[in-house]
């Protein structure tokens, strides 16, 4: 007769879609965790749970967005009559219309929380310690990481000497929300009926 024995700190990282043993054996105390969101499916004729166990299959956070790098710069030259009645008007219409290329680059979003896990138990005969699986186990979707703010827009220097010196800045690009979470995995103990 086979028997498998979980000891706390068992560690499951691969699909398993048809696992078979005759008894499951979960120790007392014991932390089992299944990682990476797999799916993992165990058929035992004999589930014995010792005691306190606790399931541990949450989805991996989303990378967190990063801020996009700045618009290049703007040097502008010209006399000062120029600078005054033509460039400051033009570049300031341009860094206020995003269509024009002189407002920050728009961030991406956060990236995606992984899914939980999937884990389904079936036995035919259960022996051991009763317990609550929402209580006992952790099976959430991972969160979604964090967005980013926009990046910088365009600078515009008006080199100094013969014209003005000023400095005009277009405005930043959008910033990026959160990613999504990832789906909510699960821990199924399914009595096959078959006894």
């Amino acid at each position: 007769m086979s028997e498998i024995v979980w000891a706390n700190g068992q560690t499951f990282a691969q699909d398993l879609p048809d696992g078979h043993c005759d008894v499951l054996r979960i120790k007392q105390d014991a932390t089992i965790h299944f990682l990476n969101g797999i799916t993992f499916n165990m058929t035992c004729k004999k589930l014995i749970v010792e005691g306190n166990p606790f399931f541990s299959g949450p989805g991996k956070p989303g990378l967190d967005a990063t801020r996009p790098g700045k618009r290049p710069d703007v040097h502008a030259t010209g006399t000062p009559a120029q600078h005054q009645f033509e460039i400051h008007p033009v570049f300031l219409k341009w860094a206020g219309d995003r269509a024009f290329g002189y407002f920050g680059y728009n961030a991406s979003p956060g990236g995606a929380g992984e899914r939980g896990a999937r884990v389904t138990i079936i036995y035919a005969a259960r022996e051991g310690a009763d317990f609550d699986i929402a209580a006992r186990s952790d099976f959430r979707g991972g969160p979604g990481g964090n967005g980013a703010p926009g990046g910088e827009g365009a600078t515009c220097y008006c080199l100094p000497g013969a014209v003005c010196g000023a400095v005009l800045q277009a405005g930043n690009g959008y910033a990026s929300g959160q990613g999504r979470s990832g789906e909510d995995g699960f821990l199924r103990l399914i009595d096959s009926g078959v006894h």
